[in-house]
């Protein structure tokens, strides 16, 4: 399956923000990716609750692009 330049465009921009969290949680004292994430579900009382904080991140961002519009 050949990939249409948005799609291509989309998956660069996401890599992009990957190595960019990657970077950041490197400064964090963390030895990789899944030991972030766990510390962050560690945050938690329960995987519905990550769950719930995970919509409202993805939410939030919804609305900042809806702001600010298409990138």
């Amino acid at each position: 399956m050949e990939l249409s330049e948005r799609d291509l465009q989309l998956r660069a921009k996401y890599r992009r923000e990957l190595d960019e969290q990657f970077e950041r949680t490197k400064k964090t004292g963390f030895k990789n990716g899944a030991e972030a994430l766990e510390a962050l579900r560690d945050l938690f009382g329960s995987e519905q609750e990550l769950e719930e904080f995970g919509r409202y991140i993805r939410r939030m961002r919804e609305e900042e692009r809806a702001r600010t519009g298409p990138q």
